[in-house]
Parts: structure tokens; C-alpha cells; sequence
């Protein structure tokens, strides 16, 4: 049972194989100065100590739940702690980061004062501040700042109204476990009213060298090739440009050829529209990539590149 039936935020934390950085974060949460949160604990399967360390900290605090899941991804556990939470306001904490004791209380207050629907905060990434491009008010126009990389598009920095998962069925995207919030972040920021950003920061993002986004292998590159396929569509339907995705796109067609974990056939379906959309005029820096990419789609140009490429390894 909760110590507040309904909490003002519900604080998500998906967890798995945690257990050398958890402590530290269920911590800084502890110790924030807003008191009337639950924290929901989603263990994803971890065959580490991680469920029993926030069993011992669900004996310590009411407000704790603990859950306790088949493996199924990050996008799958983020999906439950959103069905499961009951607070006005919700924020992802990434298990193996940590937050300032004030970054609750600033940002509700902030919430309340401007009726926010999104607030913003900026971070530290591996103790250096990171500040988000700031001043932008109109959703499409974050949007766009999103893909092109200048909003930083995951949940751990954003406060959100939490209705609007319900109201407008944003949901994560099943089985997508690469760039799953930057496709939930462009749902939240396109139906929010009133979006803020505070120039404070709070979050302590860590760089985890065993994380999901440091690897590289061909399931992770046809999740995020997914990804964009999934947030083009999404684009078109809303009056967006789809052109907004050509720098996914890019990095994506290379990763694929300089990987080596793609067929010639495979390689060839990855955007086999990319050359068509790329303009001279409007990305003269790009055309030589593009040409590059363009050509290696042949066989001959395929094997040849790739010596060259290996050889300078």
C-alpha cells in the first residue's frame, strides 16, 4: 500500500542487470525533498542482485513497488511502468544514473506555476552540463531540433503531464528497443500545449559501457532501421517533413556497409531511396557520402570499398 493513494509523480525506473550502479540511483531518489512521488521498480528479467536490491528497498519505503517481469526489452518496460503508474506526473530514471535532491520540487513547482504539459531540464552527462537548445515553443519545430539531434530525445529529462499517454494512446513501440523514446518523445511533444524548459540541471547521465546503445550488432541496426520507418510514417501522417530522418538515414546506411553485418542484397533494401532524396543544392557537404553509399549498392564498388575500408582499419 502507497503512502499517498494518489502521488503527484510517479517516478518509472526500468531495471535490468543493474546492480553496480542501483543503490546510487533508488538513493538520489530517496533523498529529493518533494515527497509526495511512488516509485515504480520494473525489474526486466535481471539474472543479476537487482530484483533483491529493490526488494530490501521496498522494506525501507511505502512508496516503493516493486515489479517483477519476464525479460522482454526496454520499450516493453517502459510500456508497464506507464500502465502502472497513477500520478498527475510522470519521469523515466535510467537505473544506473542518479539526480540532484531538488529536481522534483524545482520542476513540479515549475509544472504547477506555468501549467506545463512537458518541462525540460537540462543534465550533466559524465559530470559535464549538457544545456538543450532552449526557447523553442512550437511542437513541430522541437520535433525537427530532436532529429537533427539538438533536443536530446529520451525521457529522463522531462517531466510529463501523464494524461496525455492516455489521452492520445502514445504508446512505446513493441519489440523496438533502439531509439524507443526518441519515437514516444515526438508523440509527447506534438500533443502537448504548453511545453517548458528550465535551465537548471538536475540529471546525472552516465555512460554505461554495457548499455543496449554501446553495441553493435544486426538486431540493434534493424530495430533502429525500424525506428525510422516507424517515425517517417508517423511524420507524413502529421504534416511533417520526412526529410527530418535523411540524418538517421545516412548514419545508418553507413554503419550497415562499415559493419560488415550486412549482405549486398540486405545492404541495398536499407533506404534504397536515400540517393533520390538527398538534393545537390540543399547538402552539397553530403553528395560525396551519398555517392559513395549510392555506389557501394553494386557489387563490384562493394568489394572494392570494402578492401579499401578494411585495409586502413
Amino acid at each position: 500500500m502507497n503512502l499517498y493513494s494518489t502521488p503527484e509523480i510517479s517516478i518509472i525506473v526500468p531495471i535490468y542487470n543493474a546492480e553496480k550502479y542501483l543503490t546510487r540511483c533508488l538513493n538520489s531518489i530517496l533523498n529529493q525533498t518533494f515527497k509526495c512521488f511512488e516509485l515504480l521498480l520494473i525489474n526486466d528479467g535481471s539474472s543479476d542482485d537487482s530484483l533483491n536490491i529493490c526488494k530490501r528497498f521496498a522494506l525501507k519505503d511505502k512508496r516503493i513497488i516493486v515489479y517483477d517481469k519476464q525479460n522482454e526489452g526496454v520499450s516493453a518496460t517502459r510500456q508497464f511502468g506507464i500502465e502502472k503508474a497513477k500520478g498527475t506526473y510522470s519521469i523515466f530514471i535510467d537505473a544506473d544514473d542518479w539526480i540532484d535532491s531538488n529536481m522534483l520540487s524545482d520542476m513540479h513547482q515549475l509544472m504547477i506555476q506555468h501549467q506545463y504539459d512537458i518541462l525540460i531540464c537540462n543534465y550533466f552527462m559524465n559530470n559535464d552540463l549538457v544545456k538543450e537548445k532552449q526557447g523553442i515553443k512550437a511542437p513541430k519545430e522541437i520535433i525537427h531540433n530532436m532529429l537533427n539531434s539538438k533536443i536530446k530525445g529520451v525521457m529522463w529529462n522531462k517531466l510529463v503531464k501523464h494524461s496525455l499517454y492516455t489521452q492520445y494512446k502514445i504508446k512505446f513501440p513493441a519489440k523496438i528497443n533502439f531509439c524507443e523514446d526518441v519515437f514516444v518523445c515526438m508523440q509527447l511533444f506534438l500533443f502537448a500545449s504548453h511545453i517548458g524548459y528550465t535551465e537548471k540541471a538536475y540529471y546525472h547521465y552516465m555512460e554505461n559501457p554495457t548499455s543496449i546503445t554501446r553495441k553493435l550488432n544486426k538486431n540493434i541496426l534493424l530495430q533502429r532501421i525500424e525506428f525510422v520507418h516507424l517515425a517517417s510514417t508517423f511524420l507524413s501522417k502529421n504534416d511533417m517533413d520526412k526529410n527530418w530522418l535523411l540524418w538517421h538515414k545516412l548514419d545508418l546506411k553507413w554503419i550497415g556497409f562499415a559493419s560488415g553485418l550486412f549482405t549486398l542484397k540486405e545492404y541495398r533494401n536499407i533506404f534504397p531511396e536515400l540517393f533520390q532524396e538527398y538534393n545537390i543544392l540543399t547538402y552539397p557537404k553530403s553528395l560525396k557520402n551519398i555517392m559513395i553509399l549510392y555506389l557501394a549498392s553494386y557489387a563490384t564498388f562493394w568489394f572494392l570499398l570494402k578492401r579499401v575500408y578494411l585495409l586502413k582499419k
